[in-house]
């Protein structure tokens, strides 16, 4: 969050300065960069961190056809909110959180860097479809489209990380209560 928001007003303030902005002009601007800031941060920070990290998914053939699978029908779903719908004129069906049970099936099934990796692919695409005019949040004007696409960003990075991270921490308990009971029953053999 400090960084965000340093990185927010070095950015706007002395654009306020140069183009003469009043405050609500310029608390505007801060807030755009502050969340494009923050998005970038929830986005970017784990994808470097767990591609960096050794540990990664044990793929076996079957987790290969499952990896397969979730990904042609991600990439359908994707398609279907921000590119097709534009064209089906359907923008009254709210589609746009059909993409969520694909990221907790990724959070599930999946490690942490297959969850980054993903989010970073769905924001990705859902960026272009925007700049493109297409999708739910292509709105009236850049800045208001840009808003409402990070808050989308953030709620879908943010849902698969934390959920991913609690199923982790869930399996290492389960694991270190699993140590724990072949030690003491080790140590009840040895008495």
């Amino acid at each position: 969050a400090a960084s965000a928001t340093i990185a927010a007003t070095v950015a706007s303030v002395p654009l306020a300065f140069v183009h003469s902005l009043a405050l609500p002009a310029l608390s505007w601007n801060w807030w755009t960069w502050w969340q494009g800031d923050t998005v970038g941060i929830i986005l970017v920070t784990p994808l470097i961190l767990a591609w960096a990290a050794r540990a990664g998914t044990a793929w076996t053939p079957w987790k290969i056809a499952e990896g397969a699978v979730l990904v042609c029908l991600l990439t359908g779903v994707v398609y279907t909110v921000f590119g097709a719908r534009a064209a089906m004129h359907i923008r009254s069906f709210p589609l746009t959180f059909a993409i969520v049970p694909f990221i907790v099936w990724v959070a599930f099934r999946f490690r942490q860097r297959e969850v980054a990796t993903v989010n970073a692919l769905v924001c990705a695409m859902a960026v272009w479809f925007t700049l493109q005019g297409s999708g739910p949040f292509a709105q009236g004007t850049l800045n208001e489209s840009l808003l409402l696409l990070l808050a989308f960003m953030c709620t879908v990075a943010a849902t698969g990380l934390v959920l991913n991270a609690v199923i982790d921490d869930r399996g290492r308990a389960a694991e270190g209560m699993q140590d724990t009971q072949i030690g003491r029953a080790s140590c009840r053999e040895r008495v």
